[in-house]
């Protein structure tokens, strides 16, 4: 009797969404023979020696699988592909008031782009966010 075990086969897919703004959406899928499933995806773009990310999104069910570091990373190493002078990468932490996305940026190497870590209050009309801008030098 034979068992065989298949590792996740990760894919992402690649597509410019404005080549004049340097804007790129990052798709990441887990991909078998028989069947290919969307993780998550994520908007990043360039100016100068700028890189933003501008959205980055696991599905629920794929989240706490460690898909999130690995599509962040890879964003990442597509901005610095695009763009060989970059200095640094910004993003802006949206999150509940008791979420933990920003010790999730924290883990991957981005601090507080503000003194003292301040962030601002937005309202969503469901949810009271904590917004932080943060940073993370290359």
């Amino acid at each position: 009797m034979f068992i065989i075990l298949l590792r996740d086969c990760m894919r992402y897919n690649i597509k410019t969404i404005s080549k004049k703004f340097n804007i790129i959406k990052i798709s990441l899928y887990k991909s078998f023979p028989w069947y290919e499933e969307l993780i998550g995806h994520s908007v990043v773009g360039y100016t100068n020696n700028i890189g933003n990310i501008h959205n980055i999104n696991i599905e629920t069910i794929h989240q706490k699988e460690g898909y999130g570091s690995k599509l962040l990373q890879y964003s990442e190493d597509i901005l610095k592909e695009k763009n060989k002078d970059l200095s640094h990468i910004r993003l802006t932490c949206c999150e509940p008031i008791n979420g933990s996305l920003k010790y999730f940026y924290n883990k991957n190497g981005y601090i507080c782009e503000n003194p003292n870590c301040e962030y601002d209050n937005y309202d969503d009309g469901v949810n009271l966010n904590h917004v932080t801008p943060m940073i993370k030098k290359i």
